[in-house]
């Protein structure tokens, strides 16, 4: 697998006439990359009082999928992992960015 500097090098030398292109390649991946602490910002509730389907560390190290949720009835927010996982959720990223 390349990494982010060499595949915005070789678009570089492909495609475009200025170096800032790698910079703005290498910037636009880092952000693309970017993990959320749980205790700064969690992802929006939409629609059934859920998030959209996003990617989470768990403090032992796991990847998962998960949406984040709000319970009405039980007035409580919690992480439906789609699995029988148990484990705190430190981080997440959306899938997709918009």
């Amino acid at each position: 697998m390349k990494k982010i500097e060499e595949a915005a090098g070789e678009l570089y030398r492909q495609h475009y006439p200025t170096p800032s292109v790698i910079c703005a390649f290498c910037e636009g991946a880092a952000f693309a990359q970017q993990w959320y602490d749980v205790n700064d910002v969690l992802p929006e509730l939409k629609e059934y009082c859920e998030s959209d389907l996003v990617i989470v560390k768990s403090d032992k190290g796991s990847i998962i999928f998960a949406r984040y949720c709000y319970n009405e009835c039980e007035s409580k927010f919690y992480w439906d992992l789609k699995s029988d996982y148990h484990a705190t959720i430190t981080h997440w990223r959306p899938i997709s960015i918009e």
